[in-house]
Parts: C-alpha cells; sequence; structure tokens
C-alpha cells in the first residue's frame, strides 16, 4: 500500500507541473505548506495539501474553460481522476503529515516544487524538463493496480508532439479496463490503429504526416477515443462512451532570429602635396627635409611610405615615370631624389648634389631648388549597422557569423511560445529550448531537440 501512495503522489506532482507549463496556477502559497531554501518541508497532513491542490485544480479548470483551453481543462479534469484515485487507495496513510514521507517522494515534490517557483517568476519552462515528468508520470502509471468499476482513461502520453521522429507516433493511453474495451480512435474522421499491450493500456499509432504542424504557430490536434464504458447485461449492449485527447503540436520553426552587428569600417584616403627644398654647396653633397604639413599631420595624413618607394622603383625602371621629383631653378646643381634611408612618417631627406662655376677668379657653389610630390594617406572609421536574419529549426544547428571588425552585436530570439530573449557578447544565455555558444567569430544555436513525450 506504501508504494502505491508513493506511485500515485509522485504522479498528482507530475500532472501539476504540466498544467503549470500552459497555464497559470492560483497561488499555491498554502497548497505546499511552507518552503525553505531547501524545498518543501511539512507539518500538514498529505488530505490538507491533496484538499489544497483539489481547490486550485478547480480554479485552472475554471479559468481553461473560460479562456476555451479545452487541452488545459481536460488536463485538470483528469488530474482531480488522479486525486480521487490516490486518496481512495492510500487509506489511512493520507493522514500521514509530508515530512514523514519518504525521500524520493519529497524529492520528487521539491523538484516539481522548484519548477513552479520559476514559472511563478516568469521563467522559462524547458521541454526537456516537460519531457523528464511526463516520462516518470507514463512509468508510474505503469505500475499501478488500476482498478475501477468501469471502464476509463486516466492518463495518455505523448501530450506535446514534435514536427520531427520517426514515422508514427505512439499515444499511450493508461486507464482501468480500457485493454479490453473495444476502443476505437479517429483523427479527422479517420481511423487509427490500435494496439493493446495489457489491459490498462493500449496505444494509438498515428502516423506523423497525418499531423499539421506551423510554421510559426503551435496548434492543437484531437483524437476522438470510444470504447465500452461497461460490459453491458444480458440484454443491453455496453454503453459506449467518447473520450477526446488533445495533442499539443509544436511549429516548425522553434525561433525566428535577428542579429544586430555594429561593425567598424576603416576608409584608406590618398592624396598628393607638392613640396621643395632650396639649398646650396660647392662641390658637395646636400639637400635638405621635406615634410608634410602641420595642419594635414594634425588632421591624420601621413608620408606614405610605401607609396614614394614604388615610385622610385618605378622611375629607375622608366625615365617617364620620374615626373615625380625633380629640378625647379637653380645653377651648378642637380636633384637626385629622396632618401629612404632617411625617412619616417612624418618626412624624407631629399639629397641634391652641388657642384661649382667660375665668376670672374672666384669659384662659386651650386645653389637650386628641387620639387617632390609627396604620396600621403590616412585611415579613417566609421560605424556601420549590419542586420540579418532567419529562423531555428528543430533539426539542425545553425552558424551565425559575425563580421570581422565587429565591436557589439546584439541577437534576438523569439522564440514559439512568444518570447523574446535578447543576448550580447556580455550577457549570460538564459534557459531556453536554444542552446547558444558564443566565440570571438561567430554564434551557434543549438536547438533542444524535442522527442514525443
Amino acid at each position: 500500500m506504501i508504494g502505491v501512495w508513493i506511485v500515485m503522489f509522485r504522479l498528482i506532482l507530475s500532472f501539476i507541473f504540466l498544467l503549470a507549463i500552459s497555464f497559470p496556477l492560483p497561488n499555491r502559497a498554502e497548497a505546499q505548506a511552507a518552503a525553505v531554501v531547501g524545498g518543501i518541508v511539512g507539518t500538514k497532513a498529505a488530505s490538507e495539501i491533496f484538499a489544497d491542490l483539489r481547490e486550485d485544480l478547480e480554479g485552472v479548470i475554471s479559468q481553461a474553460e473560460a479562456a476555451g483551453n479545452r487541452l488545459i481543462q481536460n488536463l485538470a479534469d483528469t488530474a482531480l481522476d488522479l486525486l480521487d484515485a490516490v486518496e481512495a487507495s492510500a487509506g489511512s496513510l493520507i493522514n500521514q503529515t509530508f515530512d514523514r514521507l519518504d525521500d524520493s517522494t519529497r524529492a520528487a515534490a521539491n523538484e516539481v516544487n522548484e519548477v513552479l517557483n520559476r514559472i511563478e517568476e516568469n521563467q522559462a519552462v524547458l521541454i526537456g524538463e516537460a519531457d523528464r515528468m511526463s516520462a516518470n508520470m507514463v512509468s508510474a502509471m505503469r505500475g499501478l493496480p488500476l482498478v475501477a468499476d468501469l471502464n476509463e482513461v486516466y492518463n495518455f502520453s505523448p501530450r506535446v508532439v514534435s514536427p520531427i521522429g520517426s514515422d508514427i507516433v505512439r499515444i499511450k493511453v493508461l486507464g482501468p479496463g480500457i485493454g479490453g474495451a473495444e476502443a476505437v480512435a479517429t483523427l479527422e474522421g479517420k481511423n487509427l490503429n490500435i494496439q493493446m499491450i495489457t489491459t490498462s493500456e493500449i496505444q494509438i499509432i498515428v502516423p506523423r504526416d497525418s499531423l499539421v504542424f506551423d510554421p510559426g504557430n503551435s496548434n492543437f490536434a484531437e483524437i476522438k477515443l470510444t470504447f465500452d464504458e461497461d460490459d453491458g447485461g444480458i440484454l443491453t449492449s455496453p454503453r459506449r462512451v467518447e473520450r477526446e485527447l488533445y495533442l499539443w503540436l509544436l511549429p516548425t520553426h522553434l525561433a525566428d532570429w535577428t542579429l544586430s552587428q555594429t561593425v567598424e569600417r576603416s576608409t584608406q584616403e590618398r592624396k598628393y602635396i607638392r613640396t621643395f627644398v632650396t639649398a646650396a654647396g660647392r662641390d658637395a653633397a646636400g639637400g635638405g627635409w621635406m615634410n608634410v604639413r602641420a595642419d594635414d599631420y594634425e588632421n591624420g595624413w601621413r608620408l606614405d611610405v610605401i607609396e614614394l618607394g614604388r615610385m622610385m622603383n618605378d622611375c629607375a625602371n622608366d625615365a617617364t615615370k620620374c615626373n615625380y621629383h625633380g629640378f625647379m631653378e637653380g645653377r651648378a646643381m642637380s636633384c637626385v631624389g629622396p632618401d629612404l634611408s632617411q625617412v619616417n612618417e612624418r618626412r624624407v631627406y631629399y639629397r641634391m648634389q652641388f657642384g661649382h662655376f667660375m665668376e670672374v677668379f672666384h669659384r662659386r657653389g651650386g645653389s637650386g631648388r628641387c620639387v617632390l610630390n609627396l604620396p600621403l594617406k590616412r585611415s579613417t572609421t566609421s560605424n556601420a549597422a549590419l542586420e540579418s536574419d532567419g529562423h531555428v529549426t528543430w533539426a539542425e544547428d545553425q552558424i551565425l557569423e559575425l563580421d570581422e571588425n565587429v565591436t557589439k552585436w546584439e541577437l534576438a530570439l523569439e522564440l514559439y511560445d512568444n518570447r523574446v530573449v535578447r543576448i550580447d557578447s556580455q550577457s549570460s544565455v538564459p534557459s531556453m529550448d536554444v542552446a547558444i555558444e558564443k566565440s570571438r567569430d561567430r554564434v551557434l544555436l543549438r536547438p533542444v531537440r524535442p522527442h514525443d513525450f
């Protein structure tokens, strides 16, 4: 009997969790007894907690009915049926205080308590969490001695179906006597195959391609299940009843993404300035410095040494390309050219060669003026905004490349449940159904691939 109680208690908690995923629960403060950092502690009897749960479930049913959400209403009705079964099966144990229950039961309760607290704080509830809880629920149901006067449906799984997976979806239906109740299932008026597993379990075989998955919105499919409620009498046929099984169909797109990048663009500007040097000497080498003007230098212009070297090389190979420098005026002198051994980004030494001439009986030195077109360059930067968008599907990873000159970026994800999550290079990644890996040059989007649960 204790084993039945433990399993059923976990089952109820799992149902409450599933309800909370899709619909806001009323205030749970009284239903959970006292809450501390370590989880639920309790001096309340289980019967009192169950009474509070019943009140909460009835509130959920009323809200779901008003909102036209038949899926949630059906879930809550089923949970109430299970609550009745627990109270009927537990006997005197129903009056035991919560803190006297075994460790595994309290651990399961605390797990659900933590998830429900997250829901109340508007944090995301992940498909993986629902997957785990639902699997525990189905496992627990299979171990129950389902005994009732009438055949009935207590639970079915999966309630959520993804657009990817095997060709068929097996809907596991659990309930007393359902395996021998001549069950018939239809979807959109078409019969579905049914396999009997045990007297308390059947499986409905649903071809995945018979389910309609919308690209951007979830929707519902309704399976109608009819079966004999009883064995009938000597003179009467068994009474047929109908139950509706609602499947939540996930959209094919997990999320829409928009990547906004601020990119630093560098532009190279070039120009040439005409500079001069005037010098004198006699039978000797000389010259002077040719400088980038002060106002140009302050505005970011620098001598392009590489370009100057290219110009000199072209001149050495072709005399017609030497017009970047030369003689302006003078006597007994020649303009040799810029000296690349004496150059920096602000100036270059221009070499000249001086001779002499005779004036009466005096030897006079040469003098003159040379010109040089200095090649200048400067880099200017500006910010450009880039934006791209796309979809995340359940089936594959997606890599978003970042521009090599990105200075900041933001990724906005609009998930299938209408949540919008914004992430940048500095922010932490919240828990959601998309795993995100950030690196210097890319962002990896990895869907937490669902399966039928």
